[in-house]
């Protein structure tokens, strides 16, 4: 009896103890939460009379994430309880310190980023995970690390000292803790309540919570429930003869063995635009990062911050509801270049793995094209380097090969520069063809980084000042002049890059090959530092194709993608200048829509980041995390409620992935007698 006592009274003295150590706790998750919410636009982005519901909404989502991991941090405490009270105060210091430090990372990082950081992180290398750290590491903030951490330290040392709960409460609360775990879970759904934006709906969740949660999935190989209705498997089998895409009907002759190989029925459109001449032309394709509609172009909500780039849409063929195919960089080159399948976490992620395949370099360049990639960043980074050389592409230079007399972009606090700013790109860019033996037409793919965290471009206080200007001849209401106001430094990097393609385009105008040169514009995606307005926010970006080739300029409003611009742009040099293409592809988009109205015919996968392919396009819906919403003729969504539009799309996506899946497991996408012919 004496023995059980004393096992009765170890216990609780170790539950009354750990009690102090998770008070701590929940009083720093909360003043962690007071601090995001005041150092961040939440404040002012709710909505009237929304900042409480806002409150204890996240407030939830905080409570949950300490009751979830509090049984596991009790585990270790009592096991070291058992050996020495000394040692057991020790590991709950170090054990809780970590845990708060690593919270306060992933907050601020969402701050920074202003998006959720998951699994993805495990997709990068160390060296990408230092450049893009570095990118955003500020002086003040190692200091405020170090800091923070020591106060929390000695929190964790002085306080649970003098504040032991009761026995009853504390057990009260651990058991609530183990009903947590055993059955709400680490990251409980989200609030059905929507307040109004992506960032908010973000914000409100708990940061570490939703990053463990993605982790776990990820590490443990598992894969969440989609939720499909009964017998869906009875409808994912191939015909082995077509797949409907809206208006275009795709036929793939050989699905079991190449999933994505089908017959070329791309849509041609530029020659009903474009003067024809003789020779072929050159290309030069722009892909300039974070650029989005939201801050670009006629009824950007943000109003425009790109004078030149508007003035030349008017005398383009200008796509106004472009859609990118993925939240970040990695996916750009092989869908715009490519129209290729996203792969596991992005194609270009397979390396020197990655399969042979078609894409616009590689096909002008077996009709006789020279061809270059710039960028002004390292080509390591996503892997583009090993992408770009898959191509055949006869020089590629980036930040490591780029050359004496040019300037690099200003380094933050860390000392860190991503690279080589637009204006300096550009003009490496002429040294370039300046050197080039202008026998043969070229294509040039150009990437920019300036608009990128940490949004620092030389000249700066120039563009501060355009934006002072700028700003007040919007027409914006008071609410979204502050939202300009809070990311001014990164609009001022839009106004710089704006300015960056006036130059460019003023000085290719004294080139002769100018009248005989197609350039192509776009955004790799939406800058994700400013704040989304929707789900689909950050795949929204201009598409923009000038050239003094075309005789009708016109703007499109139809719905288009990244994958539809190659299968459009080969279909054109076949049709006009008999370019030798193959019969069979893998492209994943139908080509460009023309239509001038809104509307989308087609279906399209997008991956988010480089963990999940989540979201559908399909017509004039779209598929998010389950959430159906329909796309209004400004690109808005509004959620609607219609279970079976909900299965359908969900099979679709299901089906996209499927073949994925297959083009994963066995890495084939052409037959080698194409490959051997082109």
């Amino acid at each position: 009896m004496k023995l059980k006592g004393r096992r009765t009274n170890f216990i609780s003295d170790a539950v009354s103890q750990f009690g102090g150590y998770l008070v701590v706790l929940l009083g720093l998750m909360f003043l962690l939460r007071v601090f995001e919410f005041l150092s961040g636009p939440a404040g002012q982005a709710l909505a009237s009379g929304e900042t409480w519901r806002y409150y204890f909404s996240a407030l939830y989502f905080d409570l949950v994430y300490v009751l979830f991991i509090s049984p596991i941090l009790f585990v270790v405490f009592l096991l070291c309880y058992w050996r020495s009270t000394k040692l057991a105060k020790t590991a709950a210091v170090v054990l809780f310190s970590l845990v708060v430090l690593g919270h306060g990372l992933l907050v601020q990082y969402f701050s920074t980023a202003l998006n959720l950081l998951g699994a993805d992180l495990f997709h990068y290398s160390a060296e990408e995970i230092s450049q893009t750290a570095g990118a955003a590491l500020t002086g003040s903030m190692v200091l405020g690390v170090v800091f923070g951490l020591l106060v929390v330290v000695l929190l964790f040392v002085f306080i649970p000292q003098y504040l032991k709960l009761h026995r009853k409460l504390a057990t009260a609360l651990l058991t609530l803790s183990v009903l947590c775990f055993l059955f709400i879970g680490i990251a409980p759904a989200s609030p059905k309540a929507d307040f109004g934006s992506e960032y908010l709906n973000n914000a409100v969740e708990n940061k570490s919570a939703f990053f463990y949660n993605e982790a776990y999935y990820y590490l443990s190989g598992q894969e969440r429930n989609e939720n499909l209705p009964l017998f869906a498997d009875f409808y994912l089998g191939y015909d082995g003869k077509s797949n409907s895409k809206g208006m275009a009907t795709f036929v793939y002759p050989d699905v079991e063995n190449y999933p994505f190989l089908r017959e070329d029925n791309s849509v041609e459109l530029f020659s009903s635009f474009l003067r024809k001449e003789e020779t072929p032309p050159n290309v030069v394709v722009i892909v300039i990062e974070g650029l989005g509609r939201a801050f670009s172009n006629e009824n950007a909500y943000m109003g425009s911050f790109t004078p030149f780039l508007d003035s030349l849409s008017n005398h383009s063929l200008y796509w106004e509801n472009c859609l990118s195919t993925s939240g970040r960089t990695f996916s750009v080159l092989p869908s715009l270049l490519a129209s290729l399948p996203f792969g596991e976490h992005g194609f270009a992620e397979m390396g020197k793995a990655m399969p042979p395949h078609q894409s616009l370099i590689s096909l002008l360049r077996h009709n006789g094209y020279d061809s270059r990639f710039l960028y002004a960043g390292d080509a390591q980074f996503d892997q583009m380097n090993v992408f770009i050389q898959k191509q055949g592409c006869d020089e590629l230079i980036d930040k490591t090969n780029f050359g004496s007399g040019y300037k690099l972009l200003p380094e933050n606090a860390s000392g860190f520069s991503w690279g080589y700013g637009d204006f300096e790109l550009y003009r490496r860019f002429f040294h370039a063809l300046d050197n080039s033996s202008g026998s043969k037409p070229e294509v040039n793919v150009l990437l920019t980084v300036a608009t990128h965290s940490p949004f620092q471009v030389n000249n700066q206080e120039r563009y501060k000042e355009q934006f002072n200007q700028l700003l007040p001849t919007l027409g914006l209401d008071e609410q979204m002049e502050a939202v300009c106001r809070n990311y001014q430094q990164q609009l001022e990097t839009v106004l710089y890059m704006d300015d960056a393609l006036r130059n460019f385009f003023e000085a290719y105008r004294q080139r002769d090959e100018f009248e005989n040169t197609l350039f192509v514009i776009t955004g790799d995606h939406r800058m994700p530092d400013i704040p989304m307005s929707t789900k689909i926010d950050r795949y929204h970006v201009p598409l923009i194709v000038y050239s003094p080739l075309i005789e009708r300029p016109t703007k499109f409003s139809s719905v288009v993608s990244h994958f539809d611009f190659t299968p459009s742009m080969m279909a054109y040099f076949k049709e006009e200048f008999d370019f030798q293409i193959p019969e069979l592809t893998c492209w994943v988009g139908a080509g460009l829509d023309s239509t001038s109205r809104f509307s989308n015919r087609d279906t399209y996968p997008l991956m988010q980041t480089k963990m999940t392919i989540s979201d559908l396009v399909s017509g004039e819906h779209f598929l998010n995390d389950g959430k159906l919403y329909r796309i209004e003729a400004d690109m808005a969504l509004v959620e609607e409620d219609d279970p079976e539009l909900v299965d359908r799309l969900r099979l679709d996506l299901l089906r996209f992935k499927n073949k994925n899946s297959q083009f994963v497991k066995d890495q084939k996408l052409y037959p080698d007698s194409i490959i051997a012919r082109y």
